[in-house]
C-alpha cells in the first residue's frame, strides 16, 4: 500500500485507502495491542517518551 501511495499517488483509487484505513488499521492496532499486552506492556508502557 505504501509503495502505491508513495510512488504512484495520480493512480492510487482514493476509495481504497479510504477502506484500508476504517477497516484494516484497526485490525492492525488490535493485533499489535494483542501482542503488546502478551509481553507484559500495557498503555503506560507505550507512552511517548518513555
Amino acid at each position: 500500500m505504501r509503495d502505491v501511495a508513495v510512488h504512484e499517488y495520480f493512480d492510487t483509487a482514493h476509495a481504497v485507502v479510504l477502506q484500508t484505513s476504517r477497516e484494516d488499521i484497526p485490525e492492525l492496532k488490535a493485533a499489535v495491542e494483542l501482542m503488546l499486552r502478551g509481553h507484559g506492556l500495557d498503555d503506560e508502557d507505550r507512552r511517548p517518551g518513555r
